[in-house]
């Protein structure tokens, strides 16, 4: 991982342990949503980026464990309705900053100062990004 992005580390990866990266999309313009998901599909889809990722695109209402009061501000970041629209780029822990350098890429360093977080399988935000 690209060490001066990290904000958080809560403790070390196993490589061998599943989690995702996880990206809150609901601040995107619209365009940029849909050329990121685009560019996931695409590399994603093919297998560019290893066997055993896979991503989805979820809306959420709530947090997540670990998750900072700065987060949950009413009403920041959310779709109508309240939800949050978000994808998530599940991964081995061997290949966690690979997987950030692609976030960093297809987001065209957008994804810089979201908060985007990689969860382990348990739901906890192990690592946080600026």
């Amino acid at each position: 991982i690209y060490t001066p992005q990290i904000t958080q580390q809560t403790r070390p990866l196993s490589i061998s342990e599943r989690g995702h990266w996880r990206v809150d999309m609901s601040s995107f313009a619209e365009e940029t949503k849909a050329r990121f998901w685009a560019f996931l599909e695409e590399i994603v889809g093919k297998g560019q980026v290893g066997w055993g990722v896979w991503c989805v695109l979820e809306e959420e209402g709530g947090g997540l464990e670990g998750e900072g009061e700065e987060e949950g501000k009413e009403g920041e970041g959310k779709e109508k309705g309240g939800k949050k629209l978000i994808a998530k780029i599940l991964c081995w822990g061997e290949i966690v900053g690979e997987i950030w350098n692609v976030l960093f890429i297809g987001l065209h360093r957008q994804v810089v100062g979201t908060g985007v977080c990689w969860v382990d399988a348990e739901g906890k935000v192990v690592v946080r990004m600026k």
